[in-house]
């Protein structure tokens, strides 16, 4: 019997306007700097969705968030030369939609 993987997902914000899809191969490579090449494949890690230019949300493996959110606080530049960028974690859930709920409450929008 093939088990479903459970999964999470981290609502993170950007110190500043990125298009996310374009730099992901980046942010992998600033995470695998601060958790290593078997901590990313722990984490089985993929964007979920974008929100506007400094909100995203992260699906990973359920358990993995805490080393997730720990090692984007790390993360201070994603390419050589660039302007430093902080990434902050905002809330973390078990579906997309219970995120939005969450920070759209929190942001006085519901």
């Amino acid at each position: 019997m093939i088990m479903k993987r459970k999964s999470r997902y981290v609502l993170v914000m950007s110190s500043r306007p990125i298009e996310m899809s374009s730099y992901y191969h980046y942010f992998l490579h600033a995470l695998s700097e601060q958790i290593g090449k078997i901590g990313l494949a722990k984490l089985d890690l993929s964007l979920a969705k974008s929100i506007g230019e400094n909100l995203f949300i992260f699906k990973m493996s359920r358990g993995e968030e805490k080393s997730f959110i720990l090692a984007i606080s790390f993360v201070k530049r994603l390419r050589e030369g660039e302007e430093e960028i902080g990434f902050y974690s905002l809330l973390t859930s078990g579906t997309i939609s219970s995120i939005i709920r969450k920070y759209g409450a929190r942001a006085g929008k519901a």
